[in-house]
Order: structure tokens, then C-alpha cells, then sequence
């Protein structure tokens, strides 16, 4: 399968909004059509800890875009279930799919 669409959905939300109960609801459909997906989370982060501090936050976010960038391709569909409500979201969404197309 190759894309000619953004192969990248981002779910964005407030803790607690269902963010990752739909992030694997769209995973498991994709699987089911033999699609390969991906889903990068902001999960295995101690949430508290780092949003609180914005270094870290920073750094937190930084690592969530090199992952999906390197896991975008045209071939692949990549789920981004973070907390993702930041100023600028459309524009890193667009400098990921441009940038790896």
C-alpha cells in the first residue's frame, strides 16, 4: 500500500479523554485490513514529572517527533497519541509529513 495522503494521524486531548482507547481501536481496524500501522504514545512518560517541568517537556515532545519521523513513511500509517494541543501542532504535522515524503 502506498499513501497518497498524510500516512500520520494525531489524536490530541486532555489526559484521561480517551486518546489511547481510540489510538488502539484504530490500530486493531488497520491490522485487521493487513495495514502496517504504528502507534508512538506519550504513555510510558511519568506524566506529572515531565510536563511540569519545561525542559523536560521539551525534551519529551522532541523525542515523540524524531520517533515519528523516523516511523513515517509512505507505506506506513503512524498513530501519534500524545498530548499533542500545543501551539503550533499543524505546523509540526506538516513539517513531518513533508519532511518525510
Amino acid at each position: 500500500i502506498v499513501y497518497k495522503q498524510m500516512p500520520l494521524i494525531v489524536i490530541s486531548g486532555g489526559p484521561c479523554s480517551g486518546k489511547s482507547t481510540r489510538a488502539q481501536s484504530l490500530y486493531d481496524y488497520f491490522k485487521t485490513k493487513s495495514m502496517p500501522v504504528q502507534i508512538i504514545t506519550d504513555n510510558n512518560l511519568d506524566r506529572n514529572a515531565v510536563y511540569a517541568d519545561n525542559t523536560l517537556e521539551k525534551q519529551a515532545r522532541s523525542d515523540l517527533k524524531a520517533e515519528t519521523q523516523r516511523l513515517v513513511t509512505k507505506t506506513d500509517l503512524v498513530i501519534l497519541d500524545a498530548l499533542n494541543y500545543i501551539k503550533g501542532s499543524l505546523i509540526n504535522r506538516l513539517f513531518l509529513y513533508y519532511g518525510s515524503v
